[in-house]
């Protein structure tokens, strides 16, 4: 996948991925990112994810929200822990939803309005 709009740092205790700046998380590169995070994670044996968005709009529809969490699914067993960095969609209206779908599917998924709360839920330090 070559994702123009994605960085990805691997670290000691997982993957830190950051969305550039004015850009869309949308339903044509969500599934593209799912399969790369679950490979990555598979493939280094991590299971621990920043997911900073901090200026970027989700245009996602319902559907592929199930699709997403369906491939993250796969990594049943693997204890996966995503925190999304999104403080612009924290208190939107479909985060809740998105982390329920998640939790259904054995991935803990979460939203954070800072880096620091992200980082504390994961159990790690920058």
């Amino acid at each position: 996948m070559n994702d123009r709009q994605l960085t990805i740092r691997e670290t000691d205790w997982g993957f830190h991925l950051i969305v550039k700046k004015d850009t869309s998380t949308n339903n044509s590169n969500l599934l593209d990112r799912i399969i790369l995070i679950t490979e990555l994670c598979k493939e280094k044996e991590k299971n621990k994810i920043l997911y900073e968005t901090a200026s970027t709009t989700r245009k996602i529809t319902m559907t592929k929200i199930f699709r997403a969490a369906q491939l993250l699914e796969e990594l049943k067993g693997w204890h996966i822990k995503i925190a999304v960095l999104a403080p612009h969609l924290h208190d939107h209206e479909n985060t809740p939803f998105m982390e329920t779908t998640a939790i259904n599917r054995a991935i803990n998924l979460k939203y954070f309005e800072t880096k620091k709360k992200a980082l504390e839920w994961l159990k790690v330090k920058e």
